[in-house]
Parts: C-alpha cells; sequence; structure tokens
C-alpha cells in the first residue's frame, strides 16, 4: 500500500456508553481480549471484530468517516451475512483508507455524471499520466480546475495501451495531485 493519506490510529477508540449509568466504558478488558478479526462488511465497509479469550464476540470497531477515527459497538453478527469477507490487517487497513478516499471524493468533486452507479461497475485506469473512470461504454476523467468528473474524448484505440488500476489507486492518485497542486488538506 502507498503511504496513507489518513492517519487513523488504530490502538485508540471510542468507547460504548453503559446505557444504565452513562458512563463510557471498555466492553472487552485488556485481560479478555484474544485477537481482531477483520472484515469487509456487507456495505464493503471495514470493520475490526474484537475476540475475547473466553466468549464469543459481540463488539467491534467501525470507522467513523467524518473524523476518521473507530468507534467501538455492538455488532453480534458480523460474519454471518454471506456478503461480509473475511480479510487480512493489510487489506482492512487499505479499505480504511478506501473508504476515506471514497467519501472525501463524493463530498469534493461533482461526480453526478456517473450517478446511479455502483462501484462494481466502475473500471479504472492510467492512460499517459491520466486517471479515468469507465462506465459501460464511456470514459470519464477528472476536471482539476472545476473538481468534477467530464466525458472524455478517448477512443477505444487510444485506450489500448491503458493500465487498469484498482478503485484504490484511483482515488489515492487523485487526492495526491489535488494534495501536490493545490495544497488541499483532507484529513
Amino acid at each position: 500500500m502507498n503511504r496513507p493519506i489518513f492517519n487513523i490510529d488504530f490502538n485508540t477508540w471510542k468507547l460504548l456508553k453503559n446505557p444504565e449509568s452513562g458512563v463510557l466504558e471498555e466492553p472487552v478488558p485488556k485481560k479478555e481480549f484474544d485477537h481482531f478479526e477483520y472484515w469487509s462488511d456487507a456495505f464493503n465497509q471495514p470493520v475490526r471484530q474484537i475476540i475475547s479469550k473466553n466468549n464469543s464476540s459481540h463488539y467491534a470497531d467501525y470507522l467513523d468517516l467524518e473524523t476518521a477515527t473507530l468507534s467501538r459497538r455492538v455488532s453480534s453478527l458480523l460474519g454471518w451475512s454471506p456478503y461480509d469477507n473475511e480479510i487480512d490487517k493489510n487489506q482492512y487497513e487499505e479499505l480504511c483508507q478506501l473508504v476515506l478516499l471514497k467519501h472525501r471524493f463524493k463530498k469534493l468533486v461533482n461526480c453526478d455524471i456517473l450517478i446511479p452507479f455502483q462501484t462494481i461497475a466502475l473500471r479504472f485506469y492510467d492512460w499517459d499520466a491520466r486517471l479515468l473512470i469507465g462506465k459501460t461504454e464511456k470514459l470519464y476523467g477528472f476536471n482539476f480546475k472545476k473538481l468534477m468528473l467530464e466525458e472524455t474524448n478517448v477512443s477505444k484505440e487510444e485506450m489500448v495501451n491503458a493500465k487498469s488500476i484498482s478503485e484504490y489507486e484511483y482515488y489515492y492518485g487523485i487526492f495526491n495531485i489535488l494534495i501536490k497542486s493545490f495544497d488541499l488538506n483532507i484529513s
């Protein structure tokens, strides 16, 4: 993974509020903690499940997209859905970066031209030092002056030499250009 754009403290999380006393407390004390399991949940969001030594796990850490911090919550059904995918720690950390990049992208950039869209239907390319998104038969480039996606006039013949890239590489590349060119602070 490239150098992360967002600084996420994976050792700190928002605690749970006790419903009776209102006091914030740690639901899984250190002496009961065994290890973490990492998931991409049904909505392709990163989730870090807390596994206890003595009993089943009912808690997980979720990423708050506004603050880029972890929040511990009850999560007793994680892993039961056929859409929950178990991932490793590195994939989890990359997914955290990706969902934060996509969230900031949608807030900062006019990408109405893609609506409606599902991530699975989009393709991402690096072509001649340009980052492009493919949707059906059309290609869209990023206009850095207007902060919007626009349809390109790149032909299929020109795209023969295009390199297919991951969704993460696309958003990471866009934000690196924005940060360097416009001294943008996205955190």
